[in-house]
């Protein structure tokens, strides 16, 4: 199943991320949920990119 993404949901998905990643980094003891995060935020970015650049 394929999702696509308009640039604004994008944004908005990419903001978040960055947001809740910054939250939990202030935290202790969320390595995993910290590397999800990251994955979720490259996952968008290549989505990202492959609109910018089909």
């Amino acid at each position: 199943m394929s999702i696509i993404l308009s640039e604004r949901d994008y944004i908005d998905l990419k903001n978040l991320v960055e947001e809740t990643l910054d939250n939990v980094q202030s935290m202790c003891g969320f390595d995993e949920s910290i590397s999800n995060l990251e994955q979720i935020q490259e996952i968008l970015e290549r989505v990202n990119n492959f609109y910018q650049n089909p």
